[in-house]
């Protein structure tokens, strides 16, 4: 597979990388300092096999996720570490056969209180 430069030079001024290009945006929520409890929708009846945590702008760290299937079933997820800003979690397996993602539940503290606040993103695939 050859990649022509403006494709990579765009790639780069978009912030676009190759493994977000494979996987779909779920949500994204700009998040409050301090400890809370936030809540990324996620429409659609697409299914899913894993899903992935990105973080931008201010590091955050988080205490655990909360997947929410389209059946009402959930799959509460352990993180129990900071990501920095810019840095995703690993790909999370989801329990059983492609899900509905309907909704991911985040605990999390950001540290501080100065500069941007964090925005967190979904990514499925």
């Amino acid at each position: 597979m050859r990649i022509s430069m403006y494709t990579i030079a765009l790639f780069a001024t978009l912030g676009i990388g190759t493994v977000a290009q494979a996987a779909d945006l779920l949500g994204t929520r700009t998040v409050n300092y301090g400890s809370e409890t936030d809540v990324i929708v996620v429409g659609g009846p697409k299914t899913y096999r894993s899903v992935r945590i990105c973080v931008h702008r201010h590091a955050v760290e988080f205490s655990d996720l909360d997947i929410i299937y389209g059946n009402g079933g959930h799959h509460d997820v352990a993180v129990r570490r900071v990501i920095p800003k810019g840095e995703c979690t690993r790909w999370i397996d989801l329990k059983g056969p492609r899900r509905i993602v309907q909704k991911i539940v985040l605990r999390y503290d950001t540290w501080g209180n100065t500069g941007p606040r964090a925005m967190i993103t979904a990514r499925g695939k």
